[in-house]
């Protein structure tokens, strides 16, 4: 290929985001017999988000057909029944009580008054083939910091520079003041598997060299590293996280590392804790989820979060929530599954009480069951109901100052919580449209209503999707933006269309964001004005904003871009519309 060459763009389905709706409209679940569904709204309807979402394995995606034309049919609504949602939990009392009787009690030990100088740890730094010895890199370490409940060890081949210097003295006071305490309190308790009383944070820089070179990451912990009956170097027989020694000490530092030790807690609570029969590591989406909860709850900063959020609201349908091993399935770097893991779990938190993290922790079970045991509720009521919370519930949303959050995307995360504005969706008017669904994904349609006819709707999927159609009504003078993307040849311009539905809208902004091709990152997250603040008059309902906008793509053409088109409706309301381009090298 000619290295010269401009490389084309493929633009990718049409999406649009819904900023919020109306928390007094109807919610009506919908029957979806073997994956087929159909009903008929009157004319005049009021505007509806169509919400599909699919209970069936993560490991598949599926194909749904939607349809719409118009009709002199009567309206009817084939509501599903609420038992086949809301079944009966079974009673675990009993179970739990037998397991606590034989839960052991982690012992605590002094800490020794001087840790070795030098320590050798063992890292798996291959792409795959854990169980091979030479896939482990040697790491040869200097204890450079010692707190009251934690030790700190360099990496020797990194230099201890003063800004490294205050990165291990942020740490001990994070760890011993904060993080340590309150998971003491509130979560549970790591078990000192080296008996030296203290938690070991190793920092290194071969944390930006895993899976061959391919890899970076900021922090982890490794589960094999607490068990004494697995030989080195698959274990260092040591209670202990690794940090990247590129983490310089501030919010983000501290939100890693409450992070990180949150995994720790969860393993040994789960797998060392635990009486015999109920000793199991926690599933991915579970754990994964929960600690970027609790990293949440601390407060340090979102620089762990924003990407992930806001990779999981651009393309909901893509991003499956039950992911058992997101490393055996290829998703560990996958920021999309993991936004998704925290929205449903802080909603699940924030809906069921403090006290759900450490039920969630200290318990025999894993997985679905897990969570429903420490909820008393079905999963699928609380995937249903979840879902519909994304578009109508005003009380997980943040509004920001919209110039300072977009033009300074560096502060944003440290400002305040990410921009939490609802899930992308596509627009149904009459005629057939396809759209690809994973299992336990989410797919968002606005239904735009207020038509002169009554309509007539189906949905038809494969029976195996185990679809959930719900309709969620939508404030009438809400305002919506529907926009759409479009490549121009000469492969660095782009048409970009934006529709004000429900309410007239003023345009504040145009911005795109660029995504690496494993998903949204924090290295590749970026923000950029399209229209220098230089935007169109007033869009009236039903009216279109066009614009035509050069000389912004990045260089590298491979990276997929979300484009948003930002204004306010008639009552001051934040409206953002999406669209999604994907970028290709082409011949």
């Amino acid at each position: 290929m000619n290295a010269g060459k401009p490389r084309p763009w493929i633009v990718c389905v049409t999406l649009s985001l819904l900023t919020a709706a109306c928390v007094h409209g109807e919610v009506i679940y919908l029957a979806c017999p073997d994956g087929r569904c159909e009903w008929i709204q009157p004319a005049g309807a009021p505007p509806c988000v169509l919400i599909l979402g699919s209970l069936s394995s993560p490991r598949q995606t599926f194909r749904i057909s939607m349809q719409t034309e118009p009709t002199q049919a009567k309206p009817y609504l084939p509501r599903e029944n609420p038992s086949l949602v809301e079944r009966e939990l079974p009673d675990t009392a009993k179970q739990l009580e037998n397991w606590r009787r034989f839960r052991q009690t982690p012992e605590t030990y002094v800490p020794r008054g001087d840790p070795p100088r030098r320590k050798t740890f063992q890292l798996f730094t291959a792409e795959r083939d854990l169980e091979k010895a030479g896939n482990y890199e040697q790491i040869a370490a200097e204890l450079c910091g010692v707190g009251k409940q934690v030790q700190v060890y360099l990496d020797t081949r990194d230099p201890l520079t003063a800004e490294m210097d205050r990165a291990v003295a942020d740490v001990i006071r994070t760890f011993d003041q904060e993080v340590y305490p309150w998971s003491r309190q509130k979560l549970g308790q790591v078990v000192d598997v080296d008996r030296d009383g203290r938690f070991t944070v190793l920092f290194s820089s071969s944390l930006s060299r895993l899976q061959g070179g391919k890899t970076v990451v900021d922090g982890f912990v490794r589960g094999s590293d607490f068990l004494l009956n697995v030989p080195a170097p698959f274990s260092n027989h040591c209670d202990m996280m690794y940090l990247n020694s590129r983490l310089r000490a501030g919010p983000h530092l501290r939100t890693v590392l409450a992070h990180e030790f949150t995994h720790g807690v969860n393993f040994c609570e789960h797998v060392l804790n635990n009486p015999p029969g109920s000793q199991a590591d926690e599933e991915s989406w579970l754990n994964e989820g929960l600690a970027h909860v609790v990293e949440e709850l601390h407060q340090h900063g979102w620089t762990n979060l924003d990407y992930r959020v806001r990779g999981y609201l651009a393309q909901p349908e893509r991003y499956p929530l039950l992911v058992a091993d997101y490393y055996g399935s290829g998703l560990w770097r996958t920021p999309g599954t993991r936004g998704c893991a925290f929205l449903f779990l802080r909603w699940c938190h924030m809906r069921t009480g403090a006290e759900m993290p450490h039920r969630l922790i200290q318990s025999p079970f894993v997985g679905v069951r897990n969570l429903e045991n420490a909820t008393r509720q079905p999963f699928a009521k609380l995937y249903r109901d979840w879902a519909v919370s994304l578009v109508l519930d005003e009380s997980w949303r943040q509004e920001q100052s919209l110039p300072d959050r977009f033009t300074r995307p560096r502060d944003m995360s440290a400002a305040g919580p990410p921009m939490f504005f609802g899930p992308s969706f596509d627009t149904l008017t009459e005629g057939i449209r396809e759209v690809t669904l994973v299992g336990t994904g989410l797919k968002f349609v606005l239904l735009p209503g207020g038509g002169a006819t009554n309509q007539h709707y189906r949905i038809l999927a494969d029976k195996d999707a185990r679809l959930q159609v719900t309709l969620a009504e939508v404030d009438r003078k809400r305002g919506l933006l529907d926009v759409h993307c479009k490549a121009l040849p000469d492969h660095n311009a782009l048409l970009v269309e934006a529709k004000a539905l429900g309410s007239a809208i003023r345009l504040e902004g145009v911005f795109w964001e660029k995504t690496p091709p494993q998903g949204m990152g924090r290295e590749g997250t970026d923000y950029r004005d399209l229209a220098n603040g230089k935007l169109g008059p007033l869009i009236g309902v039903g009216d279109k904003w066009v614009a035509t906008l050069s000389d912004f793509l990045p260089g590298d053409r491979e990276q997929d871009l979300v484009i948003r088109v930002v204004g306010r409706d008639a009552q001051g309301r934040l409206a953002i519309g999406c669209g999604f381009v994907s970028g290709s090298r082409g011949k």
